[in-house]
């Protein structure tokens, strides 16, 4: 589901040793245009949107940091693995976990 207008900051192949990996760095926002989005297609109603502490609650939500990386595991399996954080100080945390994750994946 759509959560957010969401800005792409880097989109790159990149390489982890011998691991090529799809990289993709976005943020997204809460926005009107994007509630109203999810009004209209039906994945949220005005209801919960109160229930929720109403679009004022929603909008208050602060931006999200998001690293995705896409590889092939094992040959012929993909793994899309994302990383959401608030605050810049996280990111190198993310990132070292994420890398971490990507050069020992295994699917069983």
């Amino acid at each position: 589901m759509f959560t957010g207008d969401m800005q792409v900051k880097v989109a790159e192949v990149r390489k982890l040793g011998d691991i090529e990996v799809g990289y993709l760095e976005v943020n997204t926002k809460m926005t009107d245009n994007t509630i109203d989005i999810m009004i209209e297609s039906g994945k949220i109603t005005e209801e919960d949107i109160e229930l929720l502490g109403g679009r004022e609650a929603l909008l208050a939500i602060p931006e999200a940091k998001q690293i995705q990386m896409g590889i092939i595991v094992d040959e012929d399996k993909f793994l899309n693995i994302v990383g959401t954080y608030y605050d810049d100080k996280d990111r190198e945390e993310f990132l070292k976990a994420m890398k971490t994750i990507v050069q020992t994946a295994k699917v069983k």
